[in-house]
This record gives structure tokens, C-alpha cells and sequence, in this order.
């Protein structure tokens, strides 16, 4: 996002990837060829939440504290935001996941004009709130 407008979205599919060890590694180093691709000032991160699944949690646990220290380490700034805080920037309502995807598709289509499946709305949400919240005074 660059003055409030999206430039570029995207989303890799790593499912297939074992074992998951391998599946963090490639996941890093994806991340990384983006960061070196783009040059960003801030990077946002959604923060992990416990669901009913523990092991799914764990392991998302696991790459996102791999995510977030190769950013440190290479003195990148970045934000961790957990999911309800974007879903209120964004006024993304509903009780059921299915449902709160859905409104998320429709924000990004209403404020983007972008038609996105549910993983990229995610991601355009999380990075309208880091840039409603932080930087929408220095750009």
C-alpha cells in the first residue's frame, strides 16, 4: 500500500510443502525475496489466535515467530495485529469465520474494487488497518 492505495497483492499457496520444517523455510524465504522486491518501510504480520485447533495453532505459532525475527534481525519495522483489531478498523462483522471472510471480500471490493479470494482480503484488511493506525500522517 502506498498512499492509501494497494499496489501489489498476491498469495503462494505452500500446502503441499512437507515437512513442515521445509514449509517455514520456504515460507521465509518467500518473505524475504518479497522484502528485497519491494523495499517496504513497515511489514504487517496477523498475529496467531487459539481456535479449536491446537497443533494448526502451534505450528502457525511457530512461523510467525521465525517471520518476526528474521524482520528484527534485519532491522525491519514491523507490526503484529491480531485479527480483531483489523476487523474493527475495517468494520468486518459476523460470528462465524465464514461469514467475517465473506464481509472481508466485500470491504476490499467496496474500498478497492478489487476482487480477491478470502486470504488476500485478510491481507489488504490487515495492511489498511497498519496503515489507518500508523502511517496514514507520514505518507
Amino acid at each position: 500500500m502506498q498512499n492509501g492505495k494497494i499496489i501489489a497483492y498476491g498469495a503462494e499457496d505452500f500446502n503441499k510443502v512437507k515437512p513442515f520444517i521445509k514449509k517455514i523455510s520456504e515460507i521465509k524465504s518467500f518473505v524475504w525475496n518479497i522484502i528485497q522486491e519491494n523495499k517496504p518501510l513497515i511489514v504487517g504480520l496477523e498475529d496467531t489466535q487459539l481456535q479449536s485447533n491446537v497443533e494448526v495453532f502451534q505450528k502457525l505459532t511457530k512461523l510467525l515467530g521465525v517471520l518476526e525475527n528474521q524482520l528484527f534481525e534485519n532491522n525491519i519495522e514491523f507490526y503484529t495485529v491480531e485479527p480483531s483489531a483489523w476487523r474493527k478498523t475495517c468494520n468486518i462483522k459476523g460470528k462465524k469465520r465464514e461469514e467475517q471472510k465473506e464481509n472481508a471480500i466485500k470491504f476490499v471490493k467496496e474500498n478497492f474494487g478489487l476482487d480477491v479470494d478470502s486470504d488476500c482480503a485478510d491481507a489488504i484488511c490487515l495492511t489498511w488497518h497498519i496503515y489507518q493506525v500508523t502511517l496514514k500522517d507520514i505518507t
